[in-house]
């Protein structure tokens, strides 16, 4: 009964494999999930350090070298192997801590570039006019001058500083302001360009803006409303309800300066007096009428 007790608890502890005649005995026991007593990054231990063994890390895509890996032993009689990630990216760390038991302990650190957050233009150019002041990707208004306002809008050449960011056009009528806008490829940094049509680079860009202004008098309004505008070019004024319903349009030939607009059979509320040229809206200013 003695011998039986004793075969039984040898066999609780260890595992027994039979195979050409002879008991291959393997421990139950595995690599201690202590192994490595510290794992870091630039001096830093990685997080979730002891729950998990693999990290997946994102870096500049500017970087020109790896942060720094430094691994420590709990026991500095294991032997280690230690594979570095290398540039360019993706790569991998790796770290193997050999136990005495023939079993290992693995870490893992997956390097990749993060995704860019650049949002800016390298260049633009227009198939004709001067574009003023000369383009810098950090400046972000701009005013386009043409030979003649009657001609078709020119064709926007917008080339990106990233080639993983994406660009959005948004055309305007002669005159108008044109939108570009940057979308790195984060998804989330944008930056948005602007460009007069048909403005005047000696006027500048705040001259441009003005002469795009509508004046509106009295506001609120009861009867007749009275309309200023800036700039001399033809263009069209709507009256528009706050559902976007356009209630009634005007045409504004060359050179007029003024216009009145009777709202008297119109209810009370809020408004939109709207600047358009060839289907374009070049401006939009609220109005209330009592």
């Amino acid at each position: 009964m003695r011998n039986l007790s004793f075969i039984l608890l040898f066999f609780s502890v260890i595992h027994s494999t039979w195979a050409n005649g002879s008991y291959f005995i393997q421990s139950s026991s595995s690599c201690p999930d202590t192994a490595l007593c510290d794992l870091t990054i630039n001096g830093g231990t990685l997080v979730n350090f002891g729950s998990v063994n693999t990290w997946d890390v994102e870096v500049s895509p500017l970087v020109t070298s790896l942060p720094g890996v430094g691994y420590f032993l709990c026991d500095t009689s294991l032997s280690v192997s230690y594979t570095e990630a290398v540039l360019p990216l993706p790569d991998t760390t790796e770290i193997i801590v050999y136990c005495p038991d023939g079993d290992s302990a693995i870490y893992s650190i997956y390097w990749n570039y993060a995704p860019s957050n650049n949002a800016l233009l390298d260049s633009l150019f227009f198939s004709e006019g001067e574009l003023c002041p000369e383009f810098n990707p950090d400046s972000l208004s701009y005013v386009l001058e043409l030979d003649s306002l009657t001609g078709f809008m020119p064709m926007a050449n917008a080339f990106l500083a990233d080639s993983n960011a994406t660009v959005v056009v948004t055309n305007a009528s002669i005159p108008g302001e044109m939108t570009i806008v940057v979308t790195a490829e984060d998804g989330v940094t944008t930056t948005a360009y602007t460009i007069l049509i048909g403005g005047d680079c000696d006027l500048g860009i705040d001259e441009m803006n003005d002469m795009l202004a509508i004046a509106l008098f009295p506001n609120p309004v009861e009867n007749i409303l009275n309309i200023h505008l800036d700039g001399s070019f033809s263009r069209k004024l709507s009256l528009v309800e706050l559902s976007g319903g356009v209630l009634q349009t005007v045409e504004i030939v060359e050179g007029q300066k003024e216009y009145q607009l009777d709202v008297s059979n119109y209810p009370s509320g809020i408004y939109f007096i709207q600047m358009q040229n060839d289907g374009e809206m070049l401006k939009s200013e609220k109005l209330i009428i009592k």
